[in-house]
C-alpha cells in the first residue's frame, strides 16, 4: 500500500480554501452578552462560538442581513426552534454554546458551507439532573416526582428552583433555525443535526430531528407550530440528547445534485471512527477535517489508481474529490481513522 502524506498536493487532495474569509466581525457568530440563567445582561463581553464553527456559521447570513457572503434569496421568512438537552452530562453551564447543523443544504442555498443554521446557549430550568434515569422509560416519572423547574418564559424562573449544586442543574437548549423553501418543504425537510462545545471539545449525538411542523392539538388539523420539542407543562421535556466527543468533521457535496438536498453520500458518524467505508460519486467531492486528534484515511483504488493512507495533521482540513473515472461498481471510498503511530492513543475521550 502506498502511504503518502496530506500535507503534499496531489491530483486528488487538496487544501480546502476558506470562503468568506474577510466576514466583518459584525457578521462573525457570537452570543452578544453572556446570559446568568435565564437573565440576559450583567456581562458586556461577547461570548463567541467555537472555533470548530467558524468557517460554518455567518451570523448576517442567518439573519438575512448585507454582509461578505452571497444573500440567501430563497430564505424561509418563519424560522423554526427547537428544544434540546443533555441530561447525563454534568459539564454544561450557562456559557455552554449549542448549535443545530443542516449538513446536506438544499438546491436552493447559495451558502451550501455554512452549515451552522442556529446556535445557542441553554436556560437554567431548575435543579434534579444527577437523577435523570439512564433509561428513558422512566424519563416522564422523573419529570413528575423528581425535577424541581419553573415552566414559564424564558426570561423569568422562581429562583428559589435553582438553588443546588451546578452539576444538578437542568440545562434546556431552545435554538431558533433558519432554512431555505426547500429544507422546510414537507415532503423533503432538512434533517437537523446538533453539536454542543463543553470546556473546549465538540460534542454530538446520534439523535437527530427533521424540519417538520408539528400538531399542537391532535384533534385539530390546522393547530400546527414549528416550535420542536416545546415546554408546554409539567411532564413535558426537550429532546434528549446523549452525547460523545465529535472525532473528525466530514462535510461532502455532488458535483450534479441528486435529488432536493443535493446529496447522495451516506455521511459516517462523526462520533467513531470508521467501521465501513464511504462511498463517493464520479465529481463530487468530501472536505474531510481532523480536530485534535491525527487522522489516517484509507482511500481505495478507485481514488486515484492504488490503494493508499493520506495522513492529516490536527486541526487540518482538505478535499477529496472522486474522479470521473469512478463507477457504482469501482467507487472511489474514503474511511477514517485515528493515527496513533505519532503519540496518540485509541481512546476516544
Amino acid at each position: 500500500m502506498l502511504f503518502l502524506r496530506a500535507v503534499l498536493y496531489g491530483l486528488f487532495l487538496e487544501h480546502i480554501l476558506a470562503v468568506c474569509t474577510n466576514t466583518p466581525e459584525i457578521c462573525r457568530c457570537a452570543l452578544p452578552t453572556l446570559r446568568t440563567g435565564n437573565v440576559s445582561g450583567g456581562i458586556t463581553e461577547q461570548l463567541p462560538i467555537d472555533a470548530a464553527w467558524l468557517h460554518e456559521c455567518n451570523r448576517c447570513v442567518i439573519l438575512g442581513i448585507s454582509g461578505s457572503c452571497a444573500a440567501e434569496t430563497l430564505w424561509e421568512v418563519e424560522s423554526f426552534r427547537v428544544g434540546f438537552w443533555a441530561p447525563r452530562n454534568a459539564h454544561i453551564s450557562q456559557s455552554t454554546v449549542a448549535v443545530v447543523k443542516i449538513l446536506t443544504p438544499a438546491t436552493d442555498v447559495n451558502n451550501q458551507h455554512l452549515t451552522v443554521r442556529g446556535f445557542n446557549t441553554p436556560t437554567l430550568q431548575g435543579c434534579g439532573r444527577k437523577t435523570y434515569p439512564a433509561d428513558e422509560t422512566g424519563a416522564a416519572e422523573w419529570a413528575s416526582n423528581t425535577a424541581r423547574w419553573e415552566w414559564e418564559s424564558d426570561s423569568t424562573y422562581d429562583v428559589s428552583r435553582t438553588v443546588c449544586a451546578s452539576d444538578d442543574h437542568i440545562w434546556f437548549f431552545n435554538l431558533n433555525v433558519h432554512a431555505s423553501q426547500k429544507e422546510t418543504a414537507q415532503s423533503s425537510a432538512a434533517k437537523l443535526h446538533f453539536e454542543i462545545s463543553i470546556n473546549g471539545k465538540i460534542y454530538l449525538t446520534r439523535t437527530t430531528a427533521f424540519l417538520q411542523q408539528q400538531l399542537v392539538d391532535n384533534s385539530i388539523a390546522t393547530s400546527i407550530t414549528r416550535g420542536l420539542y416545546p415546554i408546554t407543562e409539567r411532564g413535558d421535556r426537550p429532546r434528549t440528547l446523549d452525547l460523545v466527543p465529535k472525532l473528525f468533521s466530514v462535510i461532502c457535496r455532488d458535483q450534479l445534485p441528486s435529488d432536493t438536498n443535493g446529496h447522495s453520500v451516506q455521511l459516517p458518524f462523526e462520533g467513531v471512527w470508521s467501521s465501513s467505508p464511504t462511498g463517493i460519486p464520479a465529481l463530487s467531492y468530501c472536505t474531510i477535517s481532523s480536530l485534535d486528534k491525527f487522522l489516517a484515511i484509507e482511500l481505495s483504488s478507485s481514488c486515484g489508481g492504488s490503494s493508499m493512507q493520506i495522513y492529516v495533521p490536527k486541526h487540518s482540513s482538505f478535499k477529496l474529490i472522486s474522479p470521473a473515472s469512478a463507477t457504482n461498481s469501482a467507487i472511489c471510498t474514503f474511511s477514517v481513522q485515528e493515527h496513533c503511530d505519532v503519540g496518540y492513543s485509541t481512546s476516544q475521550g
